[in-house]
């Protein structure tokens, strides 16, 4: 973390280096309101680098370095304390991610702190609850690349938080390798998510949230889907 605040007035940068998605993102405070300045996003895929030992692979770290270098050529002039960099569930489980870190840090011109799985979920949390405030019980869930995370909170004041070691990506490598879907496939997967997920049904019980919010990219993509299937339907239904 920073030593020192920026000015009141600075604009404030965060990256986020997923197991799927490396996101910039720079903002400014004005008036007690945020307002966005940039934002950019590259599809990495750095979980799917790791290979069968848990090494990064040079390739897949290679991805990695050319995004950070191109989110570095945006961030010229920024000071230390206007930048937090953080990195998940992928560099959590890399054997070499030490090594990977000199590299990424170097890129980048900033450090890079790989933060738990309970504070991934609280920055979460607390970024659903500014966008979306409601004094309802929620559950917040974010669909990531390798570590899916589940906040129960009310209001902006998180209250249980787990992440479990199972995404988007490690689902995709493991069960539709080259990307081949079969039905066995899906029902593979399927019962490959649902024993990891397990425990969440007595931590996060329906009755204890009266609504649920998706807030990562996979669920964006379902909503979009979703959207557009429907569409479909109405116009085939006009035509009918």
């Amino acid at each position: 973390m920073p030593s020192r605040l920026p000015p009141a007035a600075a604009p404030l940068a965060s990256v986020d280096m997923g197991s799927n998605s490396f996101r910039l993102e720079i903002g400014q405070l004005q008036h007690g309101r945020y307002r966005r300045i940039a934002y950019l996003k590259e599809t990495v895929r750095l979980g799917a680098g790791l290979d069968s030992n848990g090494y990064l692979t040079e390739e897949a770290a290679q991805r990695g370095l050319a995004c950070l270098a191109r989110f570095a050529d945006r961030l010229q002039g920024f000071e230390r304390a206007q930048v937090r960099a953080v990195a998940t569930q992928t560099l959590r489980e890399a054997r070499n991610r030490d090594a990977f870190l000199v590299r990424a840090e170097a890129a980048l011109g900033h450090p890079i702190e790989v933060i738990s799985g309970r504070e991934e979920a609280r920055l979460i949390y607390a970024g659903v609850a500014h966008l979306q405030p409601s004094d309802d019980a929620r559950l917040v869930i974010d669909i990531g690349g390798r570590s899916p995370e589940m906040i129960l909170g009310r209001g902006r004041q998180p209250e249980v938080a787990r992440a479990f070691k199972v995404g988007s990506v490690s689902l995709s490598m493991r069960w539709f390798a080259e990307g081949r879907y079969t039905q066995q496939a899906f029902r593979d997967a399927q019962v490959a998510a649902g024993a990891e997920l397990e425990e969440a049904l007595t931590a996060f019980p329906p009755a204890r949230w009266h609504e649920a919010l998706g807030s990562s990219g996979t669920a964006g993509a379902v909503s979009q889907i979703l959207q557009a299937s429907e569409s479909e339907g109405d116009d085939q239904r006009v035509q009918q």
